[in-house]
């Protein structure tokens, strides 16, 4: 028991951690998305897709569940739109803790700011832009401009570590992070290293008697005839 405590202890302040990081970061920059201006190669949404799942991470488990319940809705209503399944549609907008909640959520924690005294303001010919400057205001936008991009069905959770990830590539299903490996530990287990070992001593064997066993054989037969 006490075991279990001192990780829920330590797990909670490596949260406290990430979250005192990011807000940290924001204060360093005006657009919460600006990192993905200065790579240099760019894919859509890649700055809010990064900060969003950053930002699921470092949340405890018991505030992720409403994030990934207003998440989760915003991914089907796009998925369903795209099949056409008019079906799943209808049924998502008419559900009680359909998309009305998911967007009252996500819009009601994206007006959220830090301190009433100090906004930071642009000018635009439309009328002012609040940037929000919390982590949870920061994700909740991303959650939108994903959706708007088209590209909210690229926040996934990682098939090997269960980290939240965006993938660049719709096809991944693993986070790139480079000091776990998480794609080749997934498929290079015990059990599969010693199913390839097999694998590849049959089609060693099969290829050897393909190629070099009659010949082999002549040539052995030669020379006892000899």
């Amino acid at each position: 028991m006490a075991n279990a405590t001192r990780q829920v202890h330590h797990s909670a302040q490596r949260d406290r951690a990430l979250l005192n990081k990011m807000k940290a970061d924001l204060e360093r920059t005006k657009h919460p998305f600006s990192e993905a201006r200065q790579a240099s190669r760019r894919y859509p949404a890649e700055g809010a897709g990064k900060f969003l799942v950053e930002y699921l991470n470092a949340l405890p488990l018991p505030k992720r569940s409403v994030w990934l319940e207003s998440l989760g809705l915003i991914q089907a209503l796009a998925e369903a739109v795209k099949n056409h399944d008019v079906a799943a549609v209808h049924r998502l907008l008419t559900a009680k803790r359909g998309m009305k909640f998911a967007y009252e959520y996500l819009i009601k924690t994206a007006k959220v700011t830090s301190s009433l005294k100090r906004f930071a303001l642009d000018v635009h010919e439309d009328g002012l832009i609040v940037h929000p400057e919390t982590p949870s205001a920061i994700a909740a936008l991303a959650v939108l401009v994903l959706e708007k991009k088209t590209r909210v069905d690229r926040v996934k959770k990682c098939l090997h570590c269960q980290l939240w990830f965006y993938a660049r590539f719709k096809h991944q299903k693993f986070c790139a992070d480079p000091t776990k490996k998480c794609q080749w530990d997934h498929y290079h287990t015990p059990e599969w290293r010693r199913l390839n070992r097999e694998r590849n001593g049959r089609h060693q064997k099969a290829y050897r008697e393909r190629n070099f066993g009659e010949k082999r054989f002549e040539s052995l037969g030669k020379q006892k005839d000899a």
